[in-house]
């Protein structure tokens, strides 16, 4: 089942990202980094984004005892996508005066383990991670995405992918705007994830 096998940190390590990248570079050259996301969100939730590239000089403090194994092992890419997800979590997390004591934990299946009482989701793009979270008495489950903006060739096989022959008809016509089937995408994945978090 998913999200039921929680990876549990080795005894005495508490530590997060933030406590940790907080400690090396300071919290005022942290907060110069991080951003409020942009995503449409429902009310009482709290999003925060980093750029992965500002990330980069503050993620190689981030000694591996913090990541899993499988993103200790991957490309670096990958690491710092992780650092930065978990990381806007924590931020989200800690400005609504959640603990944040040992960071959001890894289901074996890779989803997050939000602490009780909260839901949310974490995403990346090339080049920016975001997480969000809310107060579960306001919402049940919670989930974002970004997508960059698509060429006209990657639209049309967009709307191939996520939109069936009626909802191509009723919703788009003739015409093409390159931003609508992303948008669609972008409407479908999150309700996915409703279902199945990550």
């Amino acid at each position: 089942m998913r999200g039921s096998d929680v990876e549990v940190p080795a005894a005495g390590v508490m530590e997060n990202f933030l406590s940790k990248i907080r400690r090396y570079v300071g919290a005022s050259a942290l907060e110069a980094q991080v951003q409020v996301s942009p995503h449409f969100l429902p009310e009482g939730a709290v999003s925060f984004a980093v750029s992965l590239k500002d990330l980069d000089s503050m993620a190689a403090l981030v000694t591996d005892d913090l990541l899993p194994d499988e993103v200790h092992r991957s490309v670096y890419q990958r690491r710092i996508a992780f650092i930065g997800g978990r990381l806007c979590a924590e931020l989200a997390m800690e400005s609504i005066n959640v603990s944040t004591e040992g960071g959001v934990f890894r289901c074996f299946d890779g989803v997050p383990k939000w602490p009780p009482g909260i839901v949310g989701s974490i995403t990346h793009t090339e080049h920016m991670a975001y997480a969000t979270i809310v107060n579960s008495s306001h919402i049940g489950s919670l989930g974002i995405e970004s997508e960059p903006v698509a060429s006209d060739d990657a639209t049309r096989s967009i709307l191939s992918f996520c939109c069936t022959d009626l909802e191509r008809e009723v919703w788009f016509g003739s015409g093409l705007d390159s931003r609508m089937p992303r948008f669609c995408f972008r409407l479908k994945k999150p309700f996915t994830r409703r279902f199945i978090p990550v």
